[in-house]
């Protein structure tokens, strides 16, 4: 539905008339309400339907409140837009979800104008009967749209072919080739009977050779087993996973195989075959993992899989844990992918980084490969670094290269003459040439290596565009040429956002391009800590007077002393707040004000006697006088320990009516 032309009127006569004459009444939950939340003012037009929603609780306050809300439904077409007048936001909300309260709680002036429209029947009202016409073509929508992506999933999983019998005895006798046991069951003779998992035949073996867990060889096939005894199979289940590749449709289609063998019942292992999840990897596209489990969506799904839209993940037993993970099948591999990407380069990304087919590297491969295609002249022209890059970190690198561009140097955002001029070039390298571009500097090689001894790792582009802020790119080079490089690269840039923080007026060069950048660092991150706790004490101030008002009910019950220490509850927030900056604890942080203030716990400073102003020990303690936490600075609790627990033990005894203390942690 188009967005129709929208507008505001003065609100109707008849409508102000219903709001004066409602009178306030008391609410269950929110003190004074009113009988109706909205009135609901219907205009029946040639094409569309309007209701304007005016608030009652408004409109009764500001005589000149406009609606709050004007709702366009297209009754031939079956469809709704909203227009919130506040916020200028069109919504595509239903009724009901539109005013956040029950649809009871919305009075209509003329209802005959949308009555007169047959679908708008039935219902204790109108409104009623709007609701539910908007909620049975919310569901029809819905559901048509579950079936279309039904569709597409069930065409995809069908060109899966079917398990060969080739491939499941590679994976029974090859990859779960550690799973062959010699099961014998215990006799009165000199023999035991005993049954091979492998060739499935029975045999004599001698009583003596019987051991559990024993390794050996099946006497009659001569395969490598592993003896256990019948009474303790019992739970004797081995599964592993493997995965097989094939071409599908416009693309791959990576299917996990999980094998299970059992053989709790003598005699007769039991093999099952799972296929739980998949990866489809398409041209063009990310690639889209599909699991076997229940729909959650409002309508059922039908189909035997399901997408998973997280990336890369599927949920609990669908997946293949790496510890069970095996073998790619590599049986035809070489064809089905070339089938399914011609102009490759996956054997040459392998062999070059010394990789073996695994549990992800063809997924990784090429799900890159399929978001970038030019991924093989990088891998041709020997930008091999990138190529690397991409693979290993789509996540993060695909987002900064152009997926569309048709040529290698359009895809990274620089130049054709840097493209050529640059040897094997990081990720990093491309970041600073896009950021010089923009700058619009020229730069050779050598200038990019000379910027990359300053500039350089994933954020070295924001880097250079914060300094070229204020500088010149010769400017800058000048004054890192006779600073300590590695000064520039550890605190340089991190004291210019520091500084933009703090209001510097880096106009002056004395302040954009200080001596010692480690020493104006460390000053400029002070100062930020500095306006951060006063800001942090600001607002704790205006929490004080609810712990003041705690303070002094409390002060004589939880305030002790001997010759060695004090103890006293805190006074004001204020006072908790500074606690934890000094300490370097979280009781100024975590909610311990807000625990005081409702008198859930107390908090209690405990000092020396000789030094009662400076903190020493905090103590997070109950009503109860049931020490839950005492710490020292940064939580840290020495040899001192042992006096401050003797301490509180008697405060607690003394204080507590004898209630015994245990030390807390």
């Amino acid at each position: 539905m188009k967005k129709p032309q929208v507008e505001i009127k003065v609100i109707p006569p008849e409508v102000m008339e219903r709001i004066d004459r409602m009178e306030p009444e008391p609410e269950k939950y929110y003190g004074i309400g009113y009988t109706y939340k909205y009135i609901l003012y219907p205009e029946a037009g040639d094409r569309l339907l309007i209701l304007t929603w005016y608030e009652v609780e408004a409109a009764k306050n500001e005589q000149d409140y406009g609606a709050k809300y004007i709702t366009y439904i297209d009754v031939q077409k079956e469809d709704w837009l909203t227009y919130e007048i506040h916020t200028q936001k069109w919504r595509r909300a239903t009724v009901e979800n539109l005013a956040y309260c029950n649809w009871r709680s919305v009075n209509m002036v003329h209802p005959e104008r949308i009555e007169q429209y047959e679908l708008f029947q039935g219902g204790e009202s109108v409104v009623e009967a709007v609701v539910q016409w908007q909620q049975s073509v919310r569901k029809r929508q819905l559901g048509a749209r579950q079936e279309k992506r039904d569709a597409l999933t069930n065409r995809i999983m069908e060109q899966a072919e079917p398990l060969t019998e080739a491939f499941l005895e590679w994976q029974e006798n090859t990859v779960m080739k550690d799973s062959r046991y010699l099961i014998y069951q215990r006799g009165g003779g000199k023999n035991f009977r005993a049954f091979c998992t492998y060739c499935k035949s029975n045999a004599e073996i001698s009583r003596q050779e019987c051991r559990h867990n024993k390794k050996g060889r099946c006497p009659l096939c001569g395969s490598r087993i592993t003896m256990k005894s019948a009474g303790r199979t019992k739970h004797l289940i081995d599964d592993t996973w493997t995965e097989k590749v094939q071409a599908a449709g416009n693309g791959l289609l990576i299917r996990f195989i999980h094998m299970v063998k059992d053989y709790t019942d003598y005699g007769n292992p039991r093999r099952i075959v799972e296929e739980p999840c998949r990866v489809v990897i398409e041209r063009g596209k990310k690639a889209v993992w599909y699991e076997k489990r229940e729909s959650h969506t409002a309508f059922n799904s039908h189909a035997e899989y399901q997408r998973n839209k997280t990336e890369g993940c599927v949920h609990g037993i669908n997946f293949p844990k790496t510890s069970k993970f095996r073998l790619v099948y590599r049986k035809g591999l070489k064809g089905e992918l070339k089938k399914a990407f011609p102009y490759h380069t996956f054997w040459e990304w392998l062999d070059r980084n010394k990789k073996k087919i695994g549990q992800y590297t063809i997924y990784e491969f090429f799900n890159a490969y399929s978001c970038f295609p030019l991924l093989e002249s990088l891998e041709k022209t020997g930008k091999t670094e990138l190529v690397d890059r991409l693979v290993d970190g789509l996540r993060t690198y695909g987002k900064k290269y152009d997926r569309k561009a048709t040529t290698v140097s359009g895809m990274l955002g620089i130049s054709r003459k840097q493209y050529r001029e640059l040897d094997n070039p990081s990720a990093s390298d491309i970041e600073i040439c896009k950021a010089v571009n923009r700058h619009g500097i020229v730069i050779d090689e050598i200038g990019l290596y000379q910027l990359k001894r300053y500039v350089n790792g994933y954020d070295a582009e924001e880097k250079l565009d914060t300094v070229l802020k204020y500088t010149s790119y010769k400017q800058f080079m000048g004054y890192a040429g006779r600073t300590d490089k590695y000064k520039i690269r550890i605190f340089y840039f991190d004291y210019l956002k520091m500084g933009e923080r703090l209001g510097y007026d880096f106009k002056s060069k004395f302040v954009l391009f200080p001596r010692d950048p480690e020493q104006a660092h460390d000053t400029a991150l002070k100062l930020i800590q500095e306006k951060k706790q006063a800001e942090e004490l600001a607002d704790a101030v205006k929490k004080d007077k609810g712990i003041m008002k705690v303070e002094r009910k409390i002060r004589k019950s939880f305030s002790y002393e001997d010759d060695t220490f004090l103890i006293r509850p805190a006074k004001t927030n204020r006072e908790i707040v500074r606690e934890g900056q000094i300490q370097h604890i979280c009781v100024g942080y975590a909610g311990f004000s807000e625990k005081m203030e409702k008198e859930k716990s107390y908090i209690l400073f405990l000092r020396r006697k000789s030094k009662p102003d400076e903190p020493y020990y905090t103590v997070e303690i109950t009503p109860e006088f049931e020490i839950l936490q005492r710490h020292g600075k940064y939580n840290k609790e020495h040899e001192e320990v042992v006096s401050v627990d003797a301490f509180l033990k008697k405060f607690v005894e003394v204080k507590g009516n004898g209630k015994e203390y245990h030390a807390a942690k």
